[in-house]
């Protein structure tokens, strides 16, 4: 890929150069005993509900008497002709009489009602039945319904695999056909580059067939990207227009500008990934944000994709009055990797959404991947305070390992003995296996395990050491074998060690799905000192 020079473009939004990643993010073992601790009891308070419900609250009631108020106004009445010792006696026997006549009206009135009742009901005895019945089917919809609603404030959340509504490898159309929609298309715009995509349409066909691309994400990611720069730089892509300068590549011909964007995309197994990795919103919420630099601007946007939880936070933020810039400053609140996610995944469905316009192309299938994948959380309030076996460690403070199994479990669909499957029930059935020995520690080798997930092997405890490119090339060994890895990494915040499940490799970081809080982080491969691999039979 040449560079030849730099042009200057003051619309910068997405990046493809993956060597370039602070520019963008301008604003994303040796063989040991098979004893794992799960050692993240600091680490989930990021999750835990900061809701706290002040129980103290008290209401004062004032307990005066009502008649002794009454008589209080009658000794104020200013009438030297009255007795007021007469007149508070007389509102005393006034106040009984009233209060036993009241008392006699409402007994006679019940008695003479449910004399009544009591005849309908013997002389239609099926009355009493309808009732019965009537209470009972209360009972059950508040059962479910109550179960739901429960359900419902989990922190687990469900994540379709890495699947992308928008193929990146293939096409079903033939050469005519792209030529022909490419065409009709950009011959009713009134963009300054139309002519060139249509007069190079067979172009970019045959390129991108010959190097496994699909045709259509060439030239959706040029209108996407306003064909910025274009023109004499021949680049429609956005390539190295790194957000915050005002410059782009420049190549010597559309061919060498068609293989560049081929060249950057053909790294990534699917437009999902490679939109994570390209399209940032910046490192924080930058209130009231742009369409150039991100944040608040595009909440509305991507709040489809978060989960109820991040959404309804970063609703607060948007909504609120701190003013905060891209570059951060006082009151202002960093981006995360579900955020991020969020943002990629509208970017595709926005994507998807222009090819049908142009193809008149549905969105892809996904069937070689999980729809039902759950990411869960160790905190979720349903089982966050299970013991792990006999030790004081609970799921919430201390089950990372379980919960990321379990998490692998799920989003591979594999078979279990179990009747409901989450993580409470999985860790449940490992403690009446004795998979957890008094301090908490999970036997990778428990004989339940494979009760459980009857195609499920525990295959090695794997120590990294060495420069990340060692450790991403030991981890990317085992996952072509598709094995399930999970990655044990210490950090500043994870001070005791993590264990999350490996995804994908972006850069420098392994792309991961956590159970701290049930999202998809990205982990630095520096932190990373081992793995636990996991074969999956049949």
């Amino acid at each position: 890929m040449n560079r030849k020079s730099s042009i200057n473009n003051s619309n910068n939004r997405l990046l493809y150069d993956p060597n370039h990643d602070k520019e963008r993010r301008l604003g994303a073992f040796s063989m040991q005993e098979e004893l794992d601790e799960d050692d993240d009891i600091e680490e989930n308070t990021e999750d835990l509900d900061s809701d706290n419900i002040d129980e103290n609250n008290e209401m004062e009631y004032n307990d005066e008497n009502l008649d002794n108020q009454n008589i209080e106004e009658f000794n104020n009445l200013n009438d030297h002709s009255l007795n007021k010792e007469a007149i508070k006696m007389a509102a005393k026997e006034g106040a009984k009489k009233v209060g036993k006549i009241a008392g006699q009206t409402a007994t006679k009135v019940a008695g003479t009602v449910t004399a009544k009742i009591g005849m309908i009901i013997a002389t239609n005895p099926w009355i009493l039945v309808i009732i019965i019945v009537i209470v009972i089917i209360i009972i059950i919809l508040l059962v479910i319904f109550g179960s739901s609603i429960e359900n419902n404030n989990s922190y687990s959340t469900s994540y379709l695999e890495n699947c992308s509504e928008f193929p990146l490898n293939t096409t079903s159309l033939s050469k005519n056909e792209f030529a022909t929609f490419v065409e009709e298309y950009f011959a009713n715009s009134q963009s300054s580059y139309a002519s060139v995509f249509i007069d190079n349409a067979d172009t970019i066909y045959e390129l991108s067939i010959k190097n496994n691309i699909n045709p259509e994400l060439v030239v959706v990611r040029a209108i996407k990207e306003g064909g910025s720069p274009g023109g004499r730089t021949h680049n429609y892509w956005g390539i190295g227009c790194f957000n915050g300068t005002s410059s782009c590549y420049s190549y010597s011909s559309f061919d060498e500008g068609v293989l560049a964007f081929i060249e950057n995309i053909s790294q990534y197994s699917s437009v999902d990934e490679m939109m994570s990795r390209y399209a940032y919103i910046g490192s924080y919420w930058y209130n009231p944000g742009s369409s150039a630099l991100g944040g608040c601007h595009y909440y509305e946007y991507i709040k489809q994709y978060m989960s109820p939880s991040r959404s309804a936070e970063v609703e607060k933020i948007c909504l609120s009055n701190v003013k905060c810039s891209s570059s951060g400053g006082n009151g202002c609140v960093k981006t995360t990797d579900e955020d991020q996610l969020a943002y990629a995944k509208w970017q595709v469905s926005s994507m998807t959404t222009l090819r049908f316009n142009i193809f008149n192309l549905s969105p892809a299938v996904c069937n070689s991947y999980s729809s039902t994948c759950t990411l869960y959380s160790q905190s979720d309030p349903n089982w966050s305070n299970i013991k792990l076996g006999n030790s004081s460690s609970t799921m919430g403070a201390a089950g990372c390992a379980v919960t990321s199994l379990a998490i692998a479990i799920s989003c591979l669909e594999l078979e279990t003995t179990l009747e409901n499957f989450n993580a409470g029930t999985f860790v449940e059935a490992l403690n009446d296996g004795y998979c957890f020995n008094d301090g908490g520690n999970i036997n990778w080798s428990c004989s339940k395990l494979s009760e459980i997930v009857p195609s499920l092997q525990f295959v090695s405890n794997v120590s990294l050491t060495g420069n990340d490119a060692s450790k991403i090339e030991t981890v990317s060994s085992y996952a072509q074998n598709n094995e399930i890895i999970l990655i044990h990494f210490v950090n500043s915040k994870h001070a005791a060690g993590h264990f999350v499940v490996y995804s994908g490799v972006s850069g420098n970081s392994f792309i991961t799905r956590d159970p701290a809080g049930g999202k998809i982080s990205n982990v630095n491969v520096s932190d990373v000192d081992g793995i636990r691999v996991f074969k999956v039979e049949g």
